[in-house]
């Protein structure tokens, strides 16, 4: 049975007395936040005199202490508020009903100078340092570790370092949400440059979620304007890539329907981002909610080496496999029942004497980067600093 004792003018709860001989031990909970463990009593005066350890030794009894889980996957909300109360409300309801972890947000409903509407039971909103009309935040549950970058912050983009703990100690990475003016020339604004800048010189990857209002088929608007060629060129001039899949719409009115908001991220962390989606849950605003995962953990590839096959073995195998088939082939379908058949002698022969092996993908190796395409891409860059240069874009285009 537990009891209730008085410490210091509260109560708390205590566990049965356990004794050993005639030293009796009593324990009480600790907790902090999501952790939650348990301890001897100090005999500071606090508690009777016979609940204390005059022997000094140790507890008899071994407790393995729980301890906070290490979360597998960052849950990621991208979406545009336009400014409305209500759509603030729905990502709050959504962030509290799914576990959302992150939420990059442009346009938020703000009253002055100040963002409202997400509360900070949520967890807690990161915005510029010194707001004049913040079109971007971040907001951020309690389960993750983020730190604001003051100085890579406007009010058009706000960016902050996500810690992840995971089975191979801490890593960062860098996040950012960005709103492109419609009504500014330059596109995206320089300040997307200072962030790459920044990842670059300490080697940590970024995702950006942005609300582009740019246009471009390559991430499945319906047309091509002059902002959606100047963000595609920033694209492939910085080496980013493109995390949008298909081209569900983004951008709903009654009027039309556009792709609009981008998911961009570097190399490394291109094969962490799963489960990317336009969600269907209302949002009550013009802009779609953007869902995707981050996994923590790398995962893993299951592979055979060619080099490492047995071939002496492989022959015995394939000759075990195919003998006895020697009839005449007559016909399309005796051939192709014979062309599967001895297919799948191959690939068995071929599984029974060539070892299975077990590598993590970390994202470090991309299998489809070649010389030829490592050629083409500085052509594509000399191309795009010579265009910049001299304004001559129809050498660059063609």
């Amino acid at each position: 049975m537990c009891g209730r004792v008085q410490y210091r003018g509260r109560s708390q709860t205590q566990l049965p007395v356990l004794q050993k001989g005639s030293n009796p031990y009593r324990w009480k909970f600790r907790w902090r936040k999501n952790l939650f463990w348990m301890e001897p009593a100090r005999s500071k005066g606090h508690w009777s005199k016979s609940s204390r350890n005059p022997s000094g030794r140790k507890s008899p009894v071994n407790l393995t202490l729980p301890t906070l889980a290490v979360k597998r996957e960052i849950r990621i909300l991208q979406a545009n508020l336009q400014h409305a109360k209500a759509a603030s409300a729905t990502l709050v309801r959504r962030m509290e009903q799914e576990g959302i972890d992150v939420a990059l947000l442009q346009e938020p409903w703000r009253i002055g100078e100040k963002i409202a509407g997400l509360s900070s039971k949520q967890g807690k909103v990161l915005c510029t340092p010194r707001p004049i009309r913040p079109r971007a935040c971040i907001i951020h549950s309690n389960r993750v570790d983020c730190t604001l970058i003051p100085v890579l912050c406007t009010d058009d983009v706000v960016t902050a370092i996500l810690t992840l703990t995971t089975e191979e100690g801490e890593k960062r990475m860098v996040i950012c949400s960005a709103y492109f003016p419609g009504d500014e020339a330059q596109c995206p604004p320089s300040i997307i440059s200072d962030v790459l800048a920044f990842c670059l010189e300490k080697g940590i990857q970024l995702i950006i979620g942005c609300d582009a209002n740019a246009h471009h088929t390559v991430w499945g608007s319906t047309n091509i304007n002059t902002r959606g060629e100047s963000v595609l060129n920033f694209i492939l001039s910085e080496g980013l890539l493109i995390s949008n899949i298909g081209n569900k719409p983004t951008f709903v009115t009654r009027a039309r329907k556009e792709v609009l908001d981008l998911t961009l991220c570097t190399g490394k962390v291109s094969d962490n981002i799963t489960n990317w989606h336009v969600s269907d849950e209302p949002s009550c605003s013009d802009n779609r909610h953007i869902r995707f995962d981050l996994n923590i953990f790398p995962s893993e590839i299951k592979y055979r080496n060619p080099r490492d096959t047995n071939w002496i073995g492989f022959r015995m195998s394939l000759s075990r496999y195919l003998d006895g088939n020697t009839e005449q082939i007559k016909g399309v379908e005796a051939l192709n029942s014979t062309v599967e058949r001895v297919s799948e002698a191959i690939v068995a022969a071929y599984h029974e004497n060539c070892p299975e092996k077990t590598k993590k993908n970390t994202g470090s190796n991309t299998v489809w980067w070649s010389n030829g395409l490592k050629r083409l891409r500085s052509e594509v860059r000399s191309l795009f600093n010579k265009a910049k240069s001299n304004q001559d874009w129809a050498t660059y285009r063609y």
